[in-house]
């Protein structure tokens, strides 16, 4: 049996040129733009036929390196409304709260 190779399309990279003291700080000074590039990758999810949509998140922590690859299929859909939405509604971004809940609705459909 052969195995599918899946192609993964990288969307977007965010680079941050600050040194960090943590990765605390670096994730609350950019969590708002990390979540609002993972509803990006959802809403692609919409214009395309790809499988498995990317970004990638590049900073200095603590004086090293740090990089990571976030990867999501359109069958993960589900962590919009899960681990997305709560932070938006939390900052009361309800045109965002919006976006998520109808993005929700048609991938999830």
């Amino acid at each position: 049996m052969e195995d599918k190779v899946v192609s993964t399309e990288l969307l977007k990279k965010l680079e941050y040129k600050t040194n960090y003291d943590s990765f605390t700080d670096f994730y609350d000074t950019n969590k708002s733009e990390i979540y609002n590039t993972i509803v990006e990758i959802f809403d692609e999810f919409r214009k395309t036929n790809k499988i498995v949509l990317s970004f990638s998140v590049e900073s200095t922590i603590g004086g090293l390196l740090w990089s990571s690859d976030f990867t999501f299929s359109k069958d993960q859909a589900f962590v919009l409304k899960r681990d997305i939405l709560p932070y938006f509604e939390q900052n009361e971004d309800y045109e965002a709260c919006a976006k998520i809940i109808e993005l929700s609705k048609e991938l999830i459909s």
